[in-house]
């Protein structure tokens, strides 16, 4: 019995091990995948990706201000976001 349990051991560690070599090789990263993109496509990358961190440093900075404060959180107000979504051309 303990040999078979090693053995299986064995075969799910060299299932999961190659499995994972196999996605390291073919899932590209998120710059070889913005390098494939169409220069139109790349702009609006760009575009999205800047806003979505404006939107994420303005979260941090509200939710810094709100741990300072004595208020619950419900009680707070949220911070503005901007839902604007690119136009489809």
């Amino acid at each position: 019995m303990g040999i078979s349990v090693a053995r299986a051991l064995v075969y799910a560690g060299a299932i999961i091990g190659t499995g994972y070599g196999l996605m390291k090789i073919t899932v590209p990263n998120e710059n070889e995948m913005r390098e494939r993109l169409d220069p139109h496509l790349r702009q609006e990358y760009d575009k999205v990706k800047a806003r979505n961190q404006q939107q994420h440093q303005a979260l941090m900075d509200h939710l810094k201000a709100v741990a300072q404060s004595d208020k619950p959180t419900w009680q707070t107000q949220s911070p503005p976001l901007s839902n604007d979504k690119p136009a489809s051309p």
